[in-house]
């Protein structure tokens, strides 16, 4: 199944395919839920295989969540973040182990499709035995997430009444485990609800892994508890997991493979929002001095406070002049004046402090410099970022080119192989013939 934003270059894919094979299972009768617009069709599985989810998005954004519900549980967390906004040419999503609750901890395991062991009926309840969910959020505006509630998590006991009044889920608890068997089994009493196509089976855990470390276990549950990026899932892809003569006895039609881009569902519901620009900083940037001008009321420094005065001038008071008698030589007196009979001591310059206003320029004009060259730096970066975004569209054509060409390489080498194996059997096989021949010929 595909989506596709309206607006935007945001796309995604996503397809069931089981383990062996890469090959996505066909998909029958696509349709959208008009309660909440996932995505939704009917994948045959048979009793023994095991399913995983395999897919693809493409377009400008920064982190990319997946939730991966099986049989309406909460069982694996996704994630990629990126330092910043980037175009993802097709990045890939993957899924194909599940989280389990058992007595001897929790395991991280394939599912196995099993026979159905509880009754169903036909009702407009959500579905949730016998379905495969996967939930796909992505940023499309920096800095809007949401919480995720009313989901069953694996790790969760359901203490609900099992009646036939409760049939709205049919979620199961984890710790339920048959004795002498190692596959999970959870039957309950309750009664499966469908839409259209009536379950044929449902998913259990494979037990032959052993359980894994506490620390492991702490990890899983510290990303599956954090918010996810936008308001809402961006998409949800639903398969309806059926046996192949279930969908065939229903009259539901296959969809073709071959979808032509024009067949992905548009995302209507989704709320416009502005572009994001590829590689930009997410956090605000400081603004320039032209933007944000100082007031005089926002620099105190600039304001003679009431309390300072003039600086005081120094003035010299008029000392008190004393006489002191001589006598000369013709025996006269004559008198001659001093400064309170002794020199003073002369008085320091008094060092006034630097003026208020001179402080205050220097300040405004080291932040105006700073201002400007942190405005040289961001439209650096902003041109640096863009010619790095127009290199990195150039190369991903050809690393596109070259994952297509290792893949075909791989299938390849697995023909060869194959083949090699089936030569030197047959050539041992004719060896012993010859051999055969040749003895009986010596006895002869």
């Amino acid at each position: 199944m595909k989506a596709t934003e309206e607006g935007s270059d945001r796309s995604a894919e996503m397809s069931i395919c089981i383990e062996g094979s890469a090959n996505p299972l066909p998909e029958y009768g696509e349709y959208v839920d008009p309660v909440d617009h996932a995505i939704c069709s009917y994948v045959p599985l048979e009793k023994g295989q095991k399913p995983k989810f395999s897919g693809k998005f493409k377009g400008t954004t920064l982190d990319i969540v997946c939730d991966a519900l099986m049989d309406g549980i909460h069982r694996k967390y996704y994630s990629y973040g990126a330092r910043a906004v980037r175009f993802q040419k097709s990045k890939k999503i993957e899924i194909d182990k599940f989280l389990f609750k058992t007595e001897d901890g929790v395991i991280d395991s394939q599912m196995v499709v099993s026979t159905l062991g509880m009754a169903t009926t036909q009702s407009d309840l959500p579905e949730t035995i016998g379905t495969m969910e996967l939930r796909l959020y992505c940023t499309r505006k920096i800095g809007v997430s949401h919480e995720v509630k009313g989901v069953k998590q694996y790790y969760t006991e359901d203490n609900r009444k099992q009646n036939n009044e409760d049939n709205s889920t049919s979620n199961n608890d984890d710790n339920q485990k048959p004795e002498n068997s190692k596959k999970g089994s959870e039957k309950t009493n309750q009664i499966v609800s469908y839409r259209q196509v009536a379950p044929t089976s449902q998913l259990d855990i494979e037990r032959d892994s052993a359980p894994i470390s506490e620390q492991a276990i702490a990890s899983y549950y510290n990303k599956m508890v954090p918010s996810r990026p936008g308001k809402e899932p961006w998409a949800i892809f639903r398969f309806h997991y059926r046996s192949k003569e279930a969908l065939e006895s229903s009259g539901v039609v296959c969809d073709p493979k071959d979808k032509k881009p024009t067949s992905a569902r548009v995302l209507s519901f989704l709320e416009p929002v502005p572009p994001l620009i590829v590689e930009t900083k997410c956090h605000p940037r400081t603004p320039a001095a032209s933007e944000e001008p100082f007031s005089k009321a926002s620099t105190p420094i600039e304001t003679k406070p009431e309390s300072l005065a003039d600086p005081a001038v120094t003035t010299m008071t008029p000392v008190a002049e004393s006489t002191i008698s001589t006598t000369s030589e013709s025996g006269a007196k004559r008198l001659s004046a001093t400064i309170n009979e002794t020199l003073p001591e002369a008085k320091r310059p008094k060092v006034l402090p630097p003026s208020p206003s001179t402080k205050a320029n220097s300040l405004k004009s080291q932040l105006a410099e700073r201002r400007k060259k942190l405005a040289e730096l961001y439209k650096n970066h902003c041109q640096e970022a863009e010619t790095l975004a127009t290199i990195q569209r150039k190369i991903e054509p050809y690393e596109q080119r070259m994952m297509e060409e290792l893949e075909r390489i791989n299938q390849e080498i697995t023909g060869e192989e194959t083949a090699l194996k089936d030569v030197l059997e047959r050539r041992s096989h004719f060896e012993k013939v010859l051999q055969e021949f040749e003895d009986g010929q010596d006895d002869a």
